[in-house]
């Protein structure tokens, strides 16, 4: 799992993702898009986009991104294969909803 805030460049979570699926796109596929979506436990929107495995990528991902204030974070959930990619599915959402402490 990685977290990072996408910059400053980028304060909408849309154009982010429109240019994330694009570059994603050449290597991985198209994504299914937004499989889930929600509130963080502070009240942050978030949805998260899956990438399945595919002949040119062999890692399983889940990607959350939320909105912030001013910037755009996201979060990358990655497995090797799908046995362990489904164990982390069902935990993603829990993170992303616990209250901050």
């Amino acid at each position: 799992m990685c977290a990072k805030i996408a910059g400053t460049d980028y304060e909408d979570v849309g154009k982010f993702v429109a240019m994330a699926i694009q570059q994603m796109e050449k290597v991985h596929g198209k994504p299914k898009e937004k499989v889930d979506s929600g509130k963080t436990g502070d009240g942050q929107p978030y949805f998260i986009n899956e990438y399945p495995a595919t002949k040119s990528y062999s890692q399983w991902e889940r990607v959350a991104y939320i909105q912030l204030p001013k910037a755009v974070a996201y979060i990358v959930f990655s497995a090797r294969d799908e046995a362990s990619y489904r164990k982390i599915f069902r935990r993603s959402t829990k993170c992303l909803n616990r209250s901050p402490t």
